[in-house]
């Protein structure tokens, strides 16, 4: 028994609690159980371990840098500001939030592989769970388990780890399942057919915008109508640059981050403990070098999370394919850009979403609202270029700029509720996307006030959903993910 735990307290002082380590050991696992050569299971372990090291020193760098600009703002202004981008707020999280919760980022890979378990088992079930979908996309498990992890660590501090590790995992399993199971027909059409569904974020809004497009589409047809699309306009070329996601996070970030720095102004600034500006040096090349700290960043996050996350995915996608046949992938939103008719789209519906977002923020700083969220790159870009494909395919122009308004909108206000809901404010930084955004308030309010009732209640509604969307359409529920052509005729019949 001595032996026993020896080992134990060498495991979890060495592995389990260093989360770089865990990593590659559940990546080394995974290629095992894929049948990879040995050489090909070593490698991927070290490009595991490499990988999560690279993130965390991304991670290490977003929140001591922008932190700082965060709360000068809220003493400047007295405003609670908080930032809502996933890589920031992975590196809150695993930098500042967790620590403070006394909780180990590990429960998070944990939450990530018994989640996934969760999912299978769903899928595998589908005749009588009605799931169609499985989420093999890593990077956006791997954002999942640490956001809802991280969520319900802070709304039910009294869970023990194991119970923790419970309920974030059957609400990350349960909710990757559901939500990318409303895309199946969006997805189908975007591509005709391609076989796969949106694995991603904003899932909500991109089954809604399809839905209110497909409307619009129904209704213009019967009125002799037709629904204009970008394919019929034509836009300045200058617009092309908002193309290169890193880019327009420099440029978007720059303009934001630089309008807060500026309204704190260098004296407030110099007076911030750790942002960086001495007296008398240049304002306007701070506010420069600063900003662009966030593309930088940002690109390390990726290189990072791109190369353990392809490891993962290896494992995921082969239990997907030879022990789930039938069920379609649910994949990265950034798969389904190159179907868009028009790569104006995207560029439309950042834009749109973007204005929706940025005065959203100025409206609620002027309202002096108790939460104001101010809208990273991402869920600026991501949330909205996604939203508008589904919302374009068959709405056109005007679905895709009333969808992406509404994105941007419900994004901050709702979103930032959320963060005040559940606690987030006070650490400055959260990934708050469409999906959390439009969900953690109420979610918030049953986790903290009913523990597990409120986590039963939520699961329980959640798998609801896909009862509904079956009883809704029963003639052509499966059709949609297994027989695409078919699905097209019964519905052209109707």
């Amino acid at each position: 028994m001595g032996f026993l735990n020896v080992c134990w307290e060498w495991f979890k002082a060495n592995i389990f609690t260093q989360t770089a380590q865990f990593m590659a050991l559940l990546v080394l696992i995974g290629l095992i159980i894929a049948k990879k050569k040995w050489y090909e299971c070593l490698a991927g372990m070290l490009k595991a371990y490499i990988g999560y090291s690279v993130f965390n020193v991304a991670s290490g760098g977003l929140t001591p840098t922008f932190r700082p600009i965060l709360l000068g703002l809220k003493d400047a202004f007295n405003l609670n500001a908080t930032v809502s981008d996933p890589y920031f707020g992975m590196g809150t999280i695993s930098g500042v939030i967790m620590p403070d919760l006394g909780r180990s980022m590990s429960l998070t890979a944990l939450v990530m592989v018994f989640g996934f378990l969760v999912s299978i088992a769903l899928a595998l079930l589908g005749k009588f769970t009605k799931i169609r979908t499985l989420n093999v996309a890593g990077n956006c498990l791997n954002a999942f388990a640490m956001a809802q992890t991280c969520a319900i660590a802070i709304c039910c501090p009294q869970f023990s780890d194991t119970e923790l590790i419970i309920a974030a995992s059957l609400f990350t399993g349960i909710s990757n399942c559901v939500y990318s199971n409303l895309t199946v027909e969006a997805a189908q059409t975007l591509t005709d057919g391609a076989g796969m569904a949106v694995g991603h974020s904003q899932n909500i809004m991109d089954a809604f915008a399809f839905w209110l497009g497909d409307r619009a589409a129904k209704k213009a047809e019967k009125e002799g109508k037709s629904v204009k699309y970008l394919d019929d306009l034509n836009l300045p070329g200058w617009l092309s640059i908002f193309n290169d996601i890193y880019v327009a996070a420099a440029i978007v970030m720059f303009v934001f981050f630089g309008i807060i720095i500026l309204a704190i102004g260098p004296e407030k600034l110099a007076a911030i403990e750790g942002s960086g500006y001495a007296p008398g040096s240049s304002f306007a090349m701070y506010i420069f070098t600063t900003t662009m700290k966030f593309p930088m960043y940002m690109v390390i996050l990726t290189t990072g999370l791109r190369m353990f996350v392809s490891e993962l995915t290896v494992a995921f996608n082969y239990i997907s394919e030879k022990v789930l046949g039938g069920v379609l992938p649910a994949v990265d939103c950034a798969c389904f850009y190159g179907f868009v008719s028009n790569p104006n789209v995207l560029t439309l519906g950042f834009l749109t979403g973007s204005i929706g977002m940025i005065g959203s923020t100025i409206v609620g700083a002027l309202l002096g609202l108790p939460f104001v969220l101010i809208m990273g790159f991402i869920p600026m870009f991501f949330d909205n270029a996604t939203v508008a494909s589904f919302a374009h395919v068959r709405g056109g122009i005007k679905n895709t700029i009333i969808c992406c308004l509404l994105t941007g909108i419900l994004d901050v206000i709702v979103g930032g509720l959320g963060c005040w809901v559940m606690g987030f404010i006070q650490y400055g930084g959260f990934g708050m996307n469409f999906d959390a955004a439009i969900t953690f308030p109420i979610f918030g309010l049953l986790w903290k006030n009913l523990g597990w009732i409120g986590i039963g209640v939520v699961l329980v509604c959640l798998l609801a959903i896909p009862q509904i969307q079956y009883a809704r359409s029963k003639d052509t529920y499966w059709l949609a993910s297994k027989d695409w052509e078919e699905y097209k005729k019964v519905v052209a019949s109707k």
